[in-house]
């Protein structure tokens, strides 16, 4: 753990980019880029972590992002913790279900997104070359940080945080309505409710 900037200095002092990598010597030496380097290798295999609030896009951009990849000739395949949810659990899952102060619901939604990752990493196991997108909203630090140690201790995955922030009233009200009349979490709810 590197505390302040002269610890990081001295602790990149005998550590260097190869020179396959960064063609000009004395960037090879520059601890930031040094750390930079350390910290993305060359991966076969990548994740996109999305992050972001309900109705901020994370689904569209994966969708999207996924849709690219795959045109660019990489195998990739969207993970959508939401599904799993729908397809797993039998209960009512109203706002209640979403409090973040009820720590049992907390915790099951937890244990869905790590299963809907451990699929992921599974799929990704299994394929030479292979991109995923892991679709939750992941918004909490200890969320995030319990995907990315998860992550890193299965290695040769590189791993891309992709937050979607939306703060604009009028689209965040499109994407409730279009969540409303399309998604199965409401099917069976009045409009006004």
């Amino acid at each position: 753990v590197v505390t302040s900037s002269s610890d990081y200095t001295m602790s990149c002092a005998d550590a260097s980019i190869p020179s396959s990598a960064v063609s000009h010597a004395g960037l090879r030496r520059v601890p930031s880029l040094v750390h930079r380097f350390e910290n993305t290798p060359d991966v076969s295999k990548l994740v996109f972590v999305m992050v972001g609030l309900p109705a901020r896009g994370k689904s569209f951009i994966s969708m999207r992002l996924a849709r690219f990849l795959r045109w660019s000739g990489t195998e990739t395949r969207v993970f959508n913790a939401g599904n799993k949810r729908r397809d797993t659990e039998t209960g009512i899952q109203d706002a209640r279900y979403f409090d973040s102060s009820d720590s049992a619901n907390k915790a099951r939604r937890d244990e869905i997104a790590m299963q809907v990752l451990e699929d992921m990493i599974a799929w990704l196991e299994s394929s030479p070359d292979a991109f995923a997108v892991f679709d939750a909203t992941n918004s909490t630090r200890e969320r995030r940080k319990a995907v990315a140690e998860r992550l890193g201790k299965q290695g040769g995955i590189g791993v891309v945080f992709v937050e979607s922030i939306c703060s604009d009233g009028d689209v965040m009200e499109a994407n409730i309505m279009h969540k409303l009349s399309k998604s199965p979490d409401y099917a069976k709810v009045p409009y006004e409710d």
